[in-house]
């Protein structure tokens, strides 16, 4: 007899400047392919399930607007948020500088929340380094971001990975059975309190 699986939903934000990368991450995933024409993006979600063990981890996936008026509507959405992934191009380096306070400041007190870090587009440093890697690990640091990594949609490197990574997270590891609160009889609940009932 097979095992009922447990049902598991998070909600997933990508937040980031226009044309940072984070919806070429989501296309390369989940389409397979690479959009080499940039088309703004107001606000995008999708779903993903995958089955891990007995687990049915289903990913509520909002990929938001990188234009400076969406700010108040990617604010409300942070606040539902189980994971934020903020995305930032490696090779626009306002992109990144400006990530922590056009949109990790968005969180406000709410900086307890499961938060990744991404750099996209390496395969643009075949051409020119803008934002090193070593940079992008401190600004993870600073923001306590829970994972780091840099991807290339163009060339399909670590976008898979990516996702891997978020799965992992969000998997139980331990289901622990409910322990059962074992019933008084009537002596124990009469004599208890005061420890009488043991003499």
């Amino acid at each position: 007899m097979s095992k009922k699986l447990i049902e598991i939903e998070k909600q997933v934000v990508l937040v980031g400047h226009g044309g940072s990368g984070k919806t070429c991450i989501l296309h390369r995933v989940f389409s397979k392919k690479f959009e080499e024409k940039y088309t703004p993006t107001v606000f995008e979600d999708t779903k993903h399930t995958r089955i891990i063990k007995n687990q049915q981890i289903t990913l509520l996936i909002l990929d938001t607007a990188g234009q400076d008026d969406y700010g108040r509507m990617i604010e409300i959405n942070l606040n539902d948020a189980d994971l934020v992934i903020f995305c930032y191009a490696v090779d626009c380096r306002n992109s990144f500088e400006t990530l922590f306070s056009d949109y990790f400041s968005l969180l406000g007190d709410k900086t307890n929340k499961l938060i990744f870090l991404v750099g996209c587009k390496t395969d643009t440093r075949e051409f020119q380094q803008v934002v090193s890697y070593e940079e992008g690990k401190a600004l993870a640091k600073k923001m306590g971001a829970a994972y780091f990594c840099e991807t290339s949609a163009k060339n399909n490197v670590g976008c898979n990975e990516l996702f891997d990574e978020i799965y992992k997270f969000f998997e139980v590891k331990e289901l622990k059975p409910i322990k059962k609160e074992k019933k008084k009889s009537f002596f124990d609940k009469l004599f208890g309190c005061c420890g009488c009932g043991n003499k």
